[in-house]
């Protein structure tokens, strides 16, 4: 074997050793990759459960990546309750499910990542009540981006509107915003108004994710003021 052939054969041993181990990566990963969506159904299928208890409810927000374009048009609420929530400027649309308090003190926050939530616990307010009405949302969910993805996009002035169950249209303009770190908010910074009486806080998740904690390390908030 002369000296070209023992190099030839040289470099197709790393290729191939290159290739068996890029190749155990990628089956351990989509293998991971496909055990987490499993788990990720059964947590939402038990969750949807009517006997689920609300630490498996909180286990599973954020977890339904499931998108259903009808949904928006089926929903009802209660004829003060918000029913829907639009933002033009980011193409976004969602029913507003009601949303309580987690076992553990944080805000409920929706299962899907396509819908929002609308506080409704202690000095939460309805839209045409004086206060914020809190409306949550997932920035994302495990492997798509979620309904409020985009609201940190939002700039002074830009139009939010919440839909009652009732059919009437609440206006409210965007004045400001700002990124918390999750271990230093507190509710008087959620419940912030800034302009006017009535207001709409936006809250979301962003930062960087914490496995351990299994939350983002920051909460995104978007004020606004009712205009209409």
């Amino acid at each position: 074997m002369n000296m070209l052939q023992r190099h030839r054969n040289a470099i197709l041993y790393v290729i191939g050793l290159v290739l068996v181990v890029v190749g155990a990566g990628l089956a351990a990963y989509s293998w991971h990759f496909f055990t987490e969506q499993k788990h990720d159904r059964e947590l939402v299928a038990v969750a949807q459960q009517p006997d689920a208890t609300p630490e498996q409810r909180q286990e599973a927000e954020g977890r339904d990546e499931t998108e259903d374009v009808d949904v928006v048009a089926n929903y009802k609420a209660a004829p003060t309750d918000p029913r829907a929530i639009y933002i033009d400027k980011i193409n976004m649309k969602a029913r507003t499910l009601p949303m309580a308090t987690n076992p553990d003190g944080t805000m409920q926050a929706p299962i899907n990542i396509f819908d929002a939530g609308w506080y409704t616990g202690d000095g939460a307010v309805r839209p045409g009540q004086k206060g914020v009405v809190i409306a949550i949302g997932h920035a994302s969910g495990p492997t798509r981006e979620g309904l409020f993805a985009y609201i940190d996009t939002l700039a002074n002035g830009d139009s939010i509107t919440i839909e009652r169950g009732d059919g009437e249209f609440f206006r409210y303009a965007v004045t400001g915003k700002t990124s918390l770190p999750l271990d230093g908010i507190d509710m008087s910074q959620l419940f912030s108004l800034q302009g006017g009486d009535e207001g709409l806080n936006l809250v979301t998740c962003g930062g960087q994710w914490d496995r351990q904690r299994k939350t983002f390390t920051e909460r995104v908030i978007v004020y606004a003021k009712r205009v209409e």
